[in-house]
Parts: structure tokens; C-alpha cells; sequence
């Protein structure tokens, strides 16, 4: 199973990142000031980078966040979806996690 860090670790929006965020029709679209980038998020990431954007969280924090961890299915796979969403916004450069 794919943890991305510690479950203590903490995942952050890297600092300067977040100039402007705003829901698209079903996506999210950030603007990163540091690059001068603006990305448009499926609904997942957004909601995990607005999470991260309001302060750091942990891998566990996120996961319970949006999934409903007494559901073993949905645990599971809400934990494969958020280390998958994870490492989409860490390759965009839009946070940073334990590793970093």
C-alpha cells in the first residue's frame, strides 16, 4: 500500500503557490505565483490542495477527510486515490510532502 511518507509527516502547499483558486464546473483551477502557471484540477486534487493550502495535514488527516474510513472498500481505495492525487500535485509543483 502506497503511504507517501509517514502517516506523522506532513504534506504542505509549497509557500507562494496559491495566488487564486476557484471551483470550474466539476475541476478547480490554481493559479501557482511562483511559476505563473495555472492549472485546472480534477475535483480530488483540489479538494486535497485547498486542504493543504489551509494548513499542513498529514497522509492519514487527508484520507479521512474524504473518505469514510469504517467503509474497509472505501478506506482502501480513498487511500490509492489520495497517494495517486498526491503525487499529480507534487509533480506539478504545487505541494510538498514528507519527502521534500
Amino acid at each position: 500500500m502506497t503511504h507517501l511518507g509517514a502517516e506523522t509527516a506532513l504534506w504542505r502547499a509549497r509557500p507562494g503557490t496559491l495566488s487564486a483558486s476557484w471551483p470550474c464546473a466539476d475541476d478547480g483551477i490554481v493559479f501557482d505565483s511562483a511559476s505563473g502557471d495555472t492549472h485546472r484540477l480534477d475535483p480530488l486534487s483540489f479538494e486535497l490542495y485547498l486542504m493543504v493550502a489551509e494548513r499542513p495535514c498529514t497522509f492519514d488527516e487527508l484520507v479521512a477527510g474524504l473518505f469514510d474510513l469504517d467503509e474497509a472498500w472505501h478506506a482502501h481505495d480513498g487511500r490509492h486515490r489520495v497517494a495517486h492525487a498526491l503525487r499529480v500535485l507534487q509533480s506539478l509543483h504545487l505541494v510538498q510532502g514528507p519527502q521534500q
